[in-house]
């Protein structure tokens, strides 16, 4: 039963989703490692495992889920946002409800099977869970929400995004801070049985009450705007677009892949170890979690500028400042107890992290079309939790054999280099890509 008629709304029903679409990505913040990371050393503690165990089990559990969701994107362009988000939001509240009781049912499982470690009791649940985590929340929320933003606006789309990029570049980057906060006030069973209900009760009830498919399925057309040709054949050219199959033989489909790949693998290590990482330094953990304070104002007015001239801007642009971010922000990361690196990495990652959301709500609609976007989303954001997997776990052993978590991410300033170059070297036949499909 739909409880709001979109197309007798006052004004056009895409405006009135937005705020919820947004809500949508943030509700997802328990399964990003921003949400995560405030529970790896409560979850050290009780199961007694290494940092690196933890890491790995990070690694199996976001892997695995990385390699399905691209045939999530292929169920939200035939079923429609509503329903999808529905099944993911009450997946993710009982996947947190059952993690806050980790603890106990391991030491159950461990009475039935006492011959089997306990540690490799624990080591096995938290794939699972982290599995389920990152599945539904690092994976379904966003890829759901940004398709169905996607899909209601196309000429008014740089707009819709950069509304919706400022908060969602605030609550994530206070993500870390708001969870460290509490996961201390209420312990971490407590803080991941009320994120249960928020998601799990709150989300589902938001998207059962408001979300919808795309404007065709409510008799409204794109932007709320009537065709300007009156012919069924524009109505179609509206809603066709490129396949996931089509998308990846373009360079550019590989480029964005790329670059976002590299900065969800080192962000994503980062802020899993960022207490860590913070006491190698010297830092208190404090002033390192502060970080994503002032990372989220350089990220802001990044992605409502990113976002609002998206229409007027080449891609290859994108790309480079993509990659110029994530090398500022990776060689800063070096000498993050130094003022200048502390400054350099606040920059670098806010900028990059501020042209996420324009990349991925305004320029792949823009370069692949509406009709299978919901398909090229999961395919992109596959590559991206992937890379997240393996960002925790390299750090991790770079710590291990070199007994510093920087210094791998030095290395890894070599990767945006390249991307740097490529999109420079490239620049004209990426334009020229760009004209085509528009």
């Amino acid at each position: 039963m739909k409880f709001f008629n979109a197309k007798n709304f006052p004004f056009y029903y895409g405006w009135f989703l937005l705020p919820f679409a947004s809500i949508g990505v943030i509700m997802s913040i328990p399964g990003q490692t921003a949400g995560f990371s405030a529970f790896t050393d409560p979850l050290i503690t009780i199961s007694g495992i290494t940092r690196t165990a933890l890491s790995t089990a990070y690694l199996f559990g976001t892997l695995s889920s990385g390699f399905i969701l691209p045939f999530v994107g292929r169920f939200v362009d035939t079923i429609g946002s509503r329903k999808m988000m529905i099944f993911a939001s009450i997946s993710l509240g009982i996947t947190l409800l059952l993690l806050s009781q980790v603890e106990k049912t391991v030491q159950g499982i461990h009475l039935l099977f006492s011959f089997i470690p306990i540690k490799m009791i624990f080591f096995t649940a938290f794939i699972a869970g982290i599995f389920c985590l990152r599945f539904f929340g690092q994976g379904m929320l966003p890829i759901i929400s940004n398709t169905m933003v996607g899909k209601w606006f196309d000429t008014y789309r740089g707009r819709a995004v950069a509304a919706m990029g400022i908060i969602n570049s605030l609550a994530f980057n206070s993500a870390p801070t708001i969870m460290n906060a509490l996961v201390s006030a209420k312990g971490w069973k407590n803080a991941w049985l009320i994120l249960s209900a928020i998601t799990g009760v709150g989300m589902s009830s938001i998207a059962f009450l408001i979300y919808r498919k795309n404007p065709e399925s409510c008799g409204l057309h794109v932007d709320g705007l009537e065709p300007v040709k009156n012919s069924q054949k524009y109505i179609e050219e509206e809603i066709t677009g490129m396949s996931v199959k089509d998308a990846r033989k373009t360079i550019v489909f590989w480029l964005i892949s790329i670059g976002l790949t590299i900065y969800s693998a080192i962000i994503t290590g980062f802020t899993f170890h960022i207490e860590a990482i913070g006491n190698q330094l010297g830092m208190p953990t404090a002033k390192a979690l502060a970080i994503f304070i002032p990372v989220s104002f350089i990220a802001i007015p990044v992605s409502f500028i990113g976002s609002w001239v998206s229409n007027k801007l080449p891609v290859y642009f994108y790309l480079l400042c993509v990659s110029l971010g994530e090398l500022t922000g990776f060689i800063s990361i070096f000498h993050l107890n130094a003022t200048v690196g502390y400054t350099g990495a606040i920059i670098g990652l806010g900028f990059t992290g501020g042209l996420l959301g324009p990349i991925l709500s305004t320029i792949v609609p823009k370069l692949f079309g509406r009709k299978h976007l919901g398909a090229i989303n999961s395919a992109i954001a596959s590559m991206m939790v992937v890379g997240s997997a393996i960002g925790p776990v390299y750090l991790s052993l770079f710590n291990d054999f070199n007994k510093s978590f920087v210094f791998g991410i030095l290395i890894s300033a070599t990767l945006p280099l390249i991307i740097l170059i490529m999109s420079y070297r490239m620049r004209k036949k990426l334009e020229a890509v760009t004209i085509l499909m528009n």
